[in-house]
C-alpha cells in the first residue's frame, strides 16, 4: 500500500519505527566506526534486496523476519555462504544497537475500539488466533466490524502476499473466512455477515452431468449390473460389489473419462 508516495506496511501500527529508520540512524551514528557504518547499511540494503521488500514497508522488529531469515538459502539469493551470514548478523546488529530488539512489543497495529470488543467478545481461542491479524489489518485501514465483506477480505490476502512473510497467505486467507463465518454463529454480537470460502482445491474430475446423457445411462447401467440387480443379466454374480466397490468403480470411470475429455 502507498500514502502519497511512501509506502505503508498495511498491518504495522501507525508511526512504527521501519528500516528505512534504521538505515538513516546508523548513518548518522557517530559512536560505530564508519567502516562498521558501511558495512552495515549494505548489508540492510542487501536483505531488502534479497526480500524484495521496500525499507520504508519493513517495521524494524526481529519477529517480523525470523521465519524468513532462516529460510533464506545462499543459493536462492545468489551471494555466498559468509555474505549471507554477515547480512543477518548486521541486520540484527543494527536492531540491537538501536535497542529495537522486540522483546514483548509488537509491530502489528492495535486493535480499535470495536475490534476490541469484538475479540474481548469471545473466549474461543481459535476465533481469537485466526482472526487476530486480520481485525489489526482492519482497524489500520479504518474498516469496522460492520463493513467487512469479501472485497476487504480479498484486499487482505493481497496485503498478505505482498507486504507479509506468512508461508501461506491464501491458507491463511481461507482459515480467517472459515473462522469469521463461525464466529457469526458463535459469538454474541457478532456482525451477521459471511464471508465467502476460497474454493482452492484442484481437479481435473469432471462432473458427471457435463457428459451426454446415454454416456450416464450406460455407466449407471453397468454400475447396476456389478450390484447385482440387472435381473436380464445372463452372467450370474457369486457375489455382487459392495456399497464402496461400487463407488470406486464409478470414480475410475469418472477419471477416465474425464482424462479423455483433457
Amino acid at each position: 500500500m502507498k500514502e502519497g508516495d511512501i509506502q505503508v506496511n498495511p498491518f504495522a501500527a501507525s508511526g512504527h519505527v521501519t528500516m528505512a529508520d534504521v538505515l538513516e540512524r546508523i548513518v548518522d551514528d557517530d559512536g560505530l566506526p564508519v567502516q562498521r557504518r558501511r558495512n552495515i547499511c549494505s548489508s540492510i540494503r542487501t536483505f531488502a534486496r534479497l526480500l524484495s521488500r521496500d525499507l520504508t514497508t519493513m517495521p524494524a522488529h526481529p519477529g517480523f523476519y525470523r521465519g524468513m531469515i532462516n529460510r533464506l538459502h545462499p543459493q536462492q539469493c545468489g551471494v555466498s555462504k559468509k555474505r549471507l551470514q554477515n547480512v543477518k548478523s548486521d541486520v540484527l546488529f543494527s536492531l540491537r544497537h538501536l535497542g529495537l530488539g522486540g522483546g514483548r512489543r509488537t509491530y502489528l497495529a492495535p486493535l480499535s475500539e470495536k475490534w476490541q470488543r469484538l475479540f474481548d467478545a469471545t473466549d474461543d481461542r481459535q476465533i481469537k488466533y485466526r482472526l487476530s491479524r486480520f481485525m489489526r489489518f482492519c482497524s489500520n485501514s479504518g474498516i469496522s466490524p460492520e463493513d467487512v465483506t469479501d472485497d476487504v477480505a480479498s484486499d487482505f490476502l493481497a496485503a498478505l502476499t505482498e507486504e507479509s512473510f506468512v508461508k501461506s497467505p491464501q491458507k491463511i486467507h481461507g482459515a480467517v473466512c472459515r473462522r469469521w463465518n463461525h464466529a457469526v454463529q458463535a459469538v454474541n454480537g457478532w456482525p451477521d455477515i459471511r464471508l465467502a470460502v476460497p474454493k482452492r482445491r484442484k481437479t481435473y474430475t469432471l462432473a458427471w452431468a457435463s457428459f451426454p446423457v446415454s454416456f450416464q445411462k450406460d455407466a449407471d447401467d453397468w454400475l447396476d449390473h456389478l450390484r447385482g440387480n440387472d435381473i436380464l443379466s445372463e452372467e450370474e454374480f457369486v457375489r455382487p460389489l459392495r456399497t464402496v466397490s461400487i463407488k470406486c468403480r464409478r470414480f475410475s470411470v469418472l477419471q477416465l473419462a474425464s482424462a479423455l475429455v483433457h
